[in-house]
């Protein structure tokens, strides 16, 4: 390698650096006078320091956002409020992911499963920048559910080969943790909530948050982890995996309980699995549910959750159940079932049937209030549990149409590429695309039932996995340009691919 190719050459030089230090000065004595000119000029100005660091921003964005997208993974929406008002965490880092646009922009080249996005979200910006004088904050809070589509933009252009090595070694080394971590959490948040430190600046909301639907999302990426082989390739105590699968199980009983839409979200996603990859390792997840189901049968404990729900063999039984049929002796699941027929069927008759047609009510407004169906004395409750429905009621009919085609190109373009893998005999790249297909569906049915790409703990999840199946998409296809190019032929699909230059891991 040159010294050519080892130079560094910034966006920027770096004098911004000794702008903004001075410019600090100013901006803190312009808060007393004009706090959102203050915030303004403070935000230009940090801008400023991260683009003087030019090649070197991806790097830091990817690391900012790895470590939020693990702090809502572990602590759910207690972390999403750490930061302060109105700038969290999650603002941060997307604004990160915008800066990195910028330095990424001279190499972006748009698919058209990337313009089809970039409608979806021009749109949803069409139909929230006329209220932002209206409803201020609050028209960009709603907003996310389309804004966050940014961290896909930045994540599509900024990752390579060698990053989706680290992804994987990363959730192998996080993947027991987090199985541990799940029935311990649960137990604390439910059982010791006087116990969980209350985040400064937000009110009521504790550090810790047990979220069944949103756990549930995470615990279907966990099993397709494990059944795709990505967490065996370098296990060498095959007993410790059965000893996960337990683990998984035990959280998943404790988070299907609380969420219908999340058991529902993990039991189609593993279905999914079975039939894409059939592979041997199914007597492992098999001796361990077996195991799983024995003892909790026999012990058919009584704990009481959230909502006046419980974790017993009797509940869970009426909550399967009341997903595919009506159970008239659980209201508690019913109550709600109701409710949203009732919401959704009023969002579909004012816009597919009535004057929201083109438009929808825009972002901004209190959806619960103007519906009718508020169910919180502070209002908190702004939209429908479920986000597609969210989006025809903000956007009317052409943006809930724009939603709909991206996910299908998304999806489909993923799995066909998942095949094309298998048949050219690329293991590893074939077993990243079914992995990444499978959260990203395991989400679409979870935010089904919740508002879950509309708050941060779930939207940057999602919009950062679409984003690393949109990298993986780019990378295949120009992989499989050049060699089809060369004339060249791949080689052989190994397993045992961290012994291998990261450069040549996926190759193989």
């Amino acid at each position: 390698m040159t010294t050519a190719s080892l130079s560094y050459r910034p966006l920027l030089p770096w004098w911004p650096a000794a702008v903004v230090v001075v410019a600090s000065a100013a901006v803190g004595a312009a808060i007393a006078r004009s706090p959102i000119i203050a915030l303004l000029a403070g935000g230009a100005c940090i801008a400023i320091l991260f683009l003087s660091l030019g090649d070197r921003l991806p790097a830091v964005s990817l690391s900012a956002l790895a470590c939020t997208l693990i702090g809502y993974a572990f602590l759910n929406r207690g972390f999403a409020y750490l930061g302060i008002r109105p700038l969290y965490v999650g603002e941060a880092v997307l604004a990160l992911a915008a800066l990195t646009l910028i330095v990424c922009f001279a190499r972006i080249r748009l698919s058209m499963v990337q313009l089809l996005l970039l409608a979806f979200m021009a749109w949803g910006a069409l139909r929230t920048l006329p209220y932002v004088p209206q409803y201020g904050l609050d028209a960009f809070r709603d907003g996310t559910v389309w804004g966050y589509g940014l961290f896909a933009l930045a994540l599509s252009s900024a990752l390579n080969r060698s990053h989706f090595v680290m992804i994987t070694r990363w959730a192998r080394r996080l993947l027991p943790l987090f199985l541990i971590w799940v029935p311990l959490a649960a137990l604390i948040y439910l059982k010791l909530p006087q116990q969980i430190p209350i985040v400064p600046g937000s009110g009521d909301v504790p550090l810790l948050v047990f979220n069944g639907g949103d756990t549930c999302v995470h615990l279907a990426a966990c099993a397709a982890f494990l059944l795709l082989g990505l967490y065996s390739i370098q296990t060498p105590w095959p007993l410790l995996e059965e000893a996960l699968w337990v683990l998984w199980f035990a959280g998943f009983g404790i988070a299907g309980a609380i969420s219908r839409g999340g058991m529902l979200a993990v039991v189609l996603t593993m279905a999914v699995i079975v039939v894409i990859w059939p592979r041997r390792r199914w007597h492992r997840p098999t001796v361990a549910v077996l195991l799983v189901i024995s003892v909790f049968v026999l012990v058919d404990p009584h704990v009481k959750l959230e909502r006046g729900r419980e974790l017993s063999v009797g509940h869970i039984l009426d909550n399967v159940s009341s997903v595919i049929s009506n159970n008239d002796q659980r209201e508690d699941l019913e109550g709600t079932t109701e409710w949203r027929e009732r919401w959704w069927s009023k969002i579909v008759g004012y816009t597919v049937h009535g004057p929201y047609f083109w438009t929808g009510k825009g972002f901004g407004l209190n959806l619960a209030d103007d519906d009718g169906f508020q169910l919180s004395a502070d209002h908190a409750l702004r939209s429908p549990h479920n986000t597609h429905l969210t989006i025809l009621a903000r956007s009317g009919v052409p943006g809930l149409g724009l939603w709909v085609t991206f996910q299908l190109a998304f999806g489909g373009s993923l799995l066909v590429t998942f095949y094309r893998a298998r048949r050219r005999k690329l293991s590893m790249w074939a077993r990243i695309d079914a992995w990444l297909f499978v959260y990203w569906l395991a989400a679409l049915v979870n935010t089904s039932f919740s508002p879950y790409l509309e708050g941060p703990q779930g939207g940057i999840w999602f919009w950062s996995a679409v984003g690393a199946g949109l990298a993986a998409l780019r990378i295949q296809r120009q992989e499989w340009m050049h060699a089809f190019a060369g004339h060249k032929a791949y080689p052989a699909a190994s397993d045992d691919h961290e012994r291998l230059p990261a450069p040549l891991l996926l190759g193989r």
